[in-house]
């Protein structure tokens, strides 16, 4: 099952490797594309923040552009 939906995630061209809990690998997608919190969490369905967050964490991309110097 699992190579069957890495193969559809190839032909697909999401430049992303897929697993078999594909809510989960949606919301990482979603997060590194810049969907705001608030909006992950409710198609996630998620009624506490905290689960959502964790989506954030891998995505190193949206500090990148952040300017310590002007907090």
């Amino acid at each position: 099952m699992t190579s069957l939906i890495n193969r559809c995630g190839e032909l697909a061209q999401l430049g992303m490797t897929l697993n078999p809990q594909l809510r989960r690998s949606c919301g990482y997608h979603l997060s590194n594309q810049g969907l705001d919190t608030m909006l992950l969490q409710d198609w996630l369905g998620h009624l506490n923040i905290q689960h959502t967050v964790t989506y954030m964490k891998l995505n190193s991309k949206r500090l990148g552009e952040f300017q310590w110097g002007r907090l």
